[in-house]
């Protein structure tokens, strides 16, 4: 498993926050559509402070193949 140097893990950290801030504008301006989406990035939030995050790749995510980049595979 690959961890986020600090720096990382700052930017992904101010990057959540802006996100957050503009759907909760979105949100208190009657979008309420975006709540659940909210409330979600809110949890992502917490879950970034307490560095408990762990994000696992897809299946087969990791495979590579021996064609170039721009090649069909």
């Amino acid at each position: 498993m690959q961890c986020l140097n600090f720096l990382q893990h700052l930017l992904l950290m101010e990057a959540l926050n802006e996100l957050t801030s503009s759907v909760r504008n979105r949100v208190a301006a009657g979008e309420t559509l975006l709540q659940e989406t909210l409330q979600e990035l809110e949890t992502i939030e917490k879950l970034l402070d307490t560095g408990t995050v762990h994000i696992k790749p897809l299946p087969g995510a990791t495979r590579t193949t021996n064609k170039q980049i721009g090649e069909a595979a």
